[in-house]
């Protein structure tokens, strides 16, 4: 092959039309990177359906009957989810295999493989190109840990059958990148960090811009959003806890977007343990697009973000990434926190952490290769010389 000619690059991602997250943008990062390197061919479905963009409505102060049903149901489903059953994070699934049927009939010569994991399919849509195509470089994109994912536990008898495809597929890569410090060190050595947005050299743990809750009520009302999924390993209780401790009276006006019914379900309960005579409103906007939430937050006093009720595997939200680009004042709700995630909040303008007990879990920082984007990983590794 002549030295001139460009890369055959296959591109195993799934939902490549869906922009409705951070994660998601993430692979069209990963697209656009390498295409500037060569011929790329995607093995992968797209979104089925798109997201449903509701109008704005107030939700009742009182849930009704459809509420209450979709909320245990969700609650059921969040069992099924976490085993994996039929879920495509793991073994067995009901997925998408179209991708891994069209990469086991391709006739395609590729030089370099790249799979974004999850779903799981995509890791085994690229173990069957690289079985196709052993000359070839195989680099994996993990934004998830796959067997040791705290969300999603799998199914016993399956997993020992999970963990050898994943050994498999990590022993025959040439690179393996992440979304954060704490999910390399979960994976093997030389594991490289890409962050979901700019990476901050000079982030550091001030506590200039660290407030207690109190200090920033400065009218009877405080509007506090919410914009995204609301995962089960999350927990108001300290916030219910802070807003006891600091707040005598006011108004809390709470906007929820996105899959949060959960968290409107708590905090309509968190109503009965208020001791102070603080009202708490919860309004949900259901699933709506980016443009409308850059619009609700123009009346947004904080924006919650959320951490584990206890640490998990190096999870880092990439929702932090949105909050450091447009610089919003953060209320952290969770006791435990990892010092990727506090350096990272404290490059905010202002962070309220609303339990004094913050948990603080040490990563070694200088240990990993920390890539600016996709574009100097992958020339790093894999430009034709």
């Amino acid at each position: 092959m002549s030295s001139k000619a460009p890369l055959k690059i296959a591109f195993s991602a799934f939902f490549l039309n869906d922009e409705s997250s951070v994660a998601r943008r993430r692979q069209l990062r990963q697209l656009k990177a390498l295409e500037s390197l060569g011929e790329v061919e995607v093995f992968g479905p797209a979104a089925p359906l798109p997201v449903n963009l509701n109008a704005s409505k107030d939700r009742p102060k009182q849930p009704g009957l459809k509420d209450f049903l979709k909320t245990r149901l969700r609650r059921l489903n969040n069992l099924r989810i976490r085993y994996g059953a039929f879920r495509s994070s793991r073994f067995p699934d009901g997925h998408e295999f179209s991708s891994i049927a069209a990469a086991w009939r391709s006739k395609t010569e590729f030089d370099l493989i790249v799979a974004s994991y999850g779903p799981w399919s995509s890791l085994l849509t690229a173990a069957v190109l690289k079985a196709k195509n052993r000359n070839s470089k195989l680099i994996l994109d993990y934004r998830d840990l796959f067997t040791a994912n705290p969300f999603f536990i799998g199914i016993p008898g399956f997993r020992s059958l999970e963990r050898a495809f994943d050994s498999w597929i990590q022993r025959n890569s040439a690179a393996i990148s992440t979304v954060s410090l704490g999910l390399a060190e979960e994976l093997t050595e030389g594991t490289a960090v890409i962050y979901n947005g700019p990476y901050l050299d000079n982030c550091s743990a001030s506590a200039s811009n660290v407030a207690p809750l109190s200090a920033s009520v400065q009218s009877d009302s405080l509007a506090i959003g919410y914009f995204g999924t609301y995962y089960s390993k999350y927990s108001i209780t300290p916030l219910i806890k802070t807003i006891n401790e600091t707040l005598e009276h006011g108004q809390l006006n709470f906007v929820l977007a996105g899959d949060s019914l959960i968290l409107a379900d708590q905090l309509g309960q968190a109503k009965l343990q208020l001791r102070s005579k603080t009202e708490l409103n919860v309004r949900s906007l259901g699933f709506i697009s980016s443009a409308q939430v850059e619009t609700a937050r123009e009346h947004l006093d904080l924006e919650l973000f959320f951490t584990m009720a206890e640490h998990a595997k190096g999870i880092l939200s990439s929702k932090i990434f949105d909050l450091i680009k447009l610089n919003i004042p953060v209320l952290v709700v969770g006791n435990c926190i990892d010092r990727e995630t506090c350096l990272l909040l404290n490059s905010l303008k202002q962070v309220i952490y609303c339990n004094g007990s913050v948990c603080l879990i040490e990563h070694d920082l200088a240990s990993r290769k920390i890539f600016p984007d996709f574009e100097s990983f992958y020339r790093g590794h894999f430009i034709r010389h």
